[in-house]
């Protein structure tokens, strides 16, 4: 008797673990987003940087633009995963896709439809394109529709 109770014991146990790591998250990241604030090595950015969307996919892509002037320009665009509930790693990608050299790690928190990004990113010195400069920034995006996209 003893031997059936532990066998069922360890076969619930087993399907419990088993349908756990089928269970795939939410990705409440999935939309798309627009800057309302941000700021970078402390300080808040420029105006001409702010009118800014991201969106990001359910097949682990995202693309962020940037009007100027009323015009579109891809800022930046890549592969994003999730290796827990706050972190996101992105791999950018030029407008060509072809890898940047560099990934950057972001923590991340998702309330209702506001999203705050917060991290570092490396950027070039173009005055010594082989050294690297790191940012610092901390920004607040809120959810926007779909169709909307701007």
């Amino acid at each position: 008797m003893k031997t059936t109770v532990s066998f069922i014991l360890l076969m619930f146990c087993m399907t419990l673990i088993l349908q756990a790591k089928e269970h795939k998250k939410e990705n409440n990241l999935i939309g798309y987003w627009k800057l309302v604030k941000a700021m970078t090595n402390g300080l808040p950015n420029p105006k001409s940087a702010m009118d800014r969307t991201f969106k990001y996919t359910e097949e682990g892509l995202f693309e962020g633009k940037l009007f100027i002037n009323g015009e579109e320009h891809v800022f930046p665009k890549g592969k994003y995963y999730l290796p827990d509930d706050t972190t996101m790693i992105c791999i950018n990608l030029t407008l060509d896709n072809k890898v940047v050299g560099l990934s950057n790690t972001y923590y991340f928190h998702v309330k209702n439809d506001s999203l705050n990004i917060y991290g570092a990113w490396f950027s070039n010195i173009k005055e010594q394109p082989n050294l690297l400069y790191l940012n610092h920034i901390n920004e607040w995006w809120v959810r926007i529709p779909d169709k909307n996209n701007r």
